[in-house]
């Protein structure tokens, strides 16, 4: 299962202000400090630099070997507006090289984020660099040093040196900037530590995340250089911890861990720690290859050094399309089947139990037609959903378990009516029925009915699933009729818009499908897939379908079928849904 999770939403609070430090540890002099309410702009004055001569390059740019590709592409950015605008040739190159190959020791060289070189090191030290400062240090070997602890910082860098930049005699390019150095106000995780904080990095008394916490000090070592020690809580408080998961002992990180979130995770930080803290064990996983990527596999361990008082708050939902209605739309209706556990023996619920309803919750449909709801799932999703989504049933009429249900946000939506038909045909009455609801929208007043199916499957089974269609199309006619109201008929057809089952219901219907009639059809394509791996988007071959009615067409403004890793590794069928207008 991939774990590769990215982040859709990230709140740091911090306190954001800022301070100073100068290769040679001495007192600076005419130095012009600029304060404002965030931070300290420090410069101090040095030598003018020339870096390209008679349109040659006289400096090397220098980068990390392993940077990674974010930050690779704004170095490139920086090289690119170099280049262009004094019609130079810079290339990059990185900080390792053969040693027979290796550069002589004054070789000039703007040395760019954090570097394994020495002089990035003793800059970093100089100037006590915490996450949110930077700075740019002219060193007495030929060496122009641009470092940050958060990689985005050097924009900062950049800009800077790009502005003081000036061309002389008409062939040189100076810069004349000397040294900078920005750096926020807040304090820092290290700032009472003399060089880097000895870190035990702990795990629960009952070791269900001692692997997450092994896991964090391979990866330090791995790319810092640095061992740090892996212990129980149960051991003795040191005075710096990396904190994994929520421990018993709550007093040894002072956090309102009532507030964290069921479906994401935080990372925050204290006056000597860091916690990584989720509700479940797919979200804690996710915070620590969060923090891993963002602040370990940089190269760096000053990566770490923090603001305190930091709070990143994430949801584990990440990439894939916006989730704003549509113009002119006031609802939106949702159909995903959610692939159940008992049948597949890759559908394991760990992982998948957190993306399916932050998918769901991401996308806040209104109501969402849902298919093989399992036993398993239902408490599940009302652990994570409960507090915004109702269930219009659980339960076949014979007390079993139903697959096939509804769920409604009963904040922006009321059931008015609801009912479920067990088709005629079908291997069981759990799987093969319709689930409906009679819904209202409290914003507009307006009603319309949300159907929920699941035909039969397989080539096999076709004169079931006519069979099938042929009772949808009747029900949906007799219901449309007794509440005046728009039919959405929403599910796992188990036929594409090529067999004669799904035909049959759209001509007996009166049908039309989304994915052709919508307004604005963002991507109508194949939607069923092996769990883990993408769906062709090339591919119309569709089972799972939203139809309505060709007189209401108008009505529905946009189609989506939602692809992206995320939403892939939830279940074998991606999530479709309409955005509609039910005021007239």
């Amino acid at each position: 299962m991939k774990r590769n999770i990215s982040i859709l939403l990230a709140i740091i609070t911090l306190l954001h202000c800022f301070i100073f430090v100068s290769c040679n540890q001495e007192p600076m002099d005419d130095i012009n400090e600029t304060d404002n309410s965030s931070a300290s702009e420090i410069v101090e004055k040095a030598p003018e630099i020339v870096i390209a001569d008679g349109g040659e390059e006289v400096y090397t740019l220098i980068r990390y070997i392993d940077a990674g590709n974010d930050e690779v592409d704004i170095i490139v950015d920086f090289k690119n507006s170099l280049n262009a605008k004094y019609k130079l040739s810079f290339g990059i190159s990185s900080d390792w090289t053969m040693p027979s190959l290796a550069p002589p020791a004054d070789a000039p060289e703007i040395i760019i984020g954090l570097t394994c070189r020495e002089e990035t090191a003793e800059v970093i030290e100089m100037h006590k660099l915490g996450y949110g400062d930077c700075a740019i240090q002219i060193c007495d070997n030929n060496k122009i040093v641009m470092v940050a602890p958060n990689f985005n910082d050097l924009q900062k860098c950049f800009d800077y040196f790009l502005q003081n930049l000036e061309i002389l005699d008409g062939e040189k390019v100076v810069y004349s900037g000397g040294n900078y150095l920005y750096k926020i106000e807040s304090a820092h995780l290290w700032d009472n530590c003399d060089g880097i904080p000895d870190f035990k990095i702990v795990y629960d008394k009952k070791g269900n995340n001692k692997k997450l916490a092994e896991n964090i000090a391979k990866a330090i070592k791995k790319s810092c250089q640095i061992e740090f020690d892996v212990v129980c809580e149960t051991e003795p408080k040191s005075d710096y911890e990396i904190i994994v998961g929520i421990l018993t002992d709550k007093s040894r990180f002072d956090y309102n861990y009532s507030e964290i979130s069921q479906l994401g995770f935080e990372i925050a930080v204290s006056e000597n720690s860091i916690l990584l803290a989720a509700s479940s064990g797919s979200a804690l996983e996710n915070a620590v290859d969060t923090f891993l990527d963002s602040f370990v596999r940089t190269g760096n361990i000053v990566s770490t050094n923090l603001p305190v008082g930091t709070v990143m708050r994430y949801n584990t939902f990440t990439g894939g399309d916006s989730h704003t209605l549509a113009d002119g739309a006031d609802t939106r209706i949702m159909s995903f089947n959610i692939l159940s556990e008992e049948w597949d023996a890759a559908a394991v619920l760990p992982g998948r139990d957190v993306r399916v309803p932050a998918t769901i919750l991401n996308y806040h449909p209104d109501v969402a037609a849902l298919q093989e709801v399992s036993n398993a799932w239902y408490p599940i999703l009302e652990n994570y959903i409960g507090h915004t989504y109702k269930f219009v049933t659980k339960k076949t009429p014979s007390g079993k378990g139903t697959y096939t249900t509804l769920i409604y946000n009963d904040q922006t939506t009321d059931l008015i009516d609801d009912g479920i038909h067990i088709y005629s045909v079908g291997n069981s009455e759990r799987l093969r029925s319709i689930v409906w609801g009679l819904f209202e929208s409290k914003a507009t007043g307006e009603r319309y009915i949300v159907f929920s199916t699941h035909w039969d499957v397989g080539a096999e089974k076709a004169s079931q699933r006519l069979t099938q269609a042929k009772e949808m199309a009747a029900l949906a006619k007799q219901l449309s009729e007794k509440h005046n109201a728009d039919v959405f008929a929403c599910g796992d057809y188990n036929a594409s818009e090529n067999t004669t089952e799904y035909r049959t219901f759209l001509s007996e219907a009166g049908f039309v499908d989304a994915k052709t009639d919508a307004k604005v059809k963002n991507r109508a394509c194949k939607t069923y897939h092996t769990l883990f791996q993408n769906v062709s988007t090339d591919i119309y071959d569709s089972i799972d379908h939203i139809t309505f009615s060709a007189k209401i067409a108008e009505k529905v403004l946009y189609y989506n079928t939602l692809i992206n890793d995320y939403v892939i590794d939830a279940s074998d069928h991606c999530p479709i849904y309409i955005d509609i207008k039910t005021s007239k």
